[in-house]
């Protein structure tokens, strides 16, 4: 049996449910805008990479607003949002049994993009809002152990 150390995962939808804050925190940009309003049904008919693809297709007009002041908009409505989003179903659990095996949970890594921002200020969400048991820890020393 193979023997590992870290787990690697993002928190956006793999450990935090926040479909619903991702959606109400783009819907306050497109109302701003008075563009159609998100719902599930069209983020799942329209949603693709890159961010920018999916900016266009649900109407933003990035010849006259910039990226980047969009995303910094979604990422500011993001974080407002999230305080209301919780932890998809059994996420706890799955990181205290990975504790108790000592197999420490760790975040993908990204580049500096805004969801790398978003990630960033959301880092230590898990451990702030929802504690499982008392051995699970954020890792504080990865870059002297080596992780990076």
């Amino acid at each position: 049996m193979i023997k590992y150390k870290y787990v690697f995962w993002d928190w956006n939808g793999t450990l935090i449910d926040d479909l619903t804050t991702s959606i109400d925190s783009l819907n306050v940009s497109l109302a701003k805008r008075n563009l159609p309003l998100m719902t599930r049904e069209r983020y799942f008919e329209t949603f693709c990479f890159p961010v920018e693809e999916f900016y266009r297709k649900i109407g933003f007009n990035l010849e006259k607003e910039s990226y980047q002041i969009l995303a910094d908009e979604f990422i500011e409505n993001y974080n407002i949002e999230v305080k209301k989003a919780k932890l998809h179903p059994h996420a706890a659990e799955v990181i205290a049994t990975l504790a108790l095996k000592a197999v420490y949970p760790e975040r993908k890594r990204k580049g500096n993009t805004p969801s790398r921002a978003k990630e960033v200020r959301h880092r230590n969400f898990l451990y702030r809002h929802h504690r499982p048991r008392q051995h699970i820890r954020p890792r504080q020393n990865r870059h002297r152990q080596g992780v990076v």
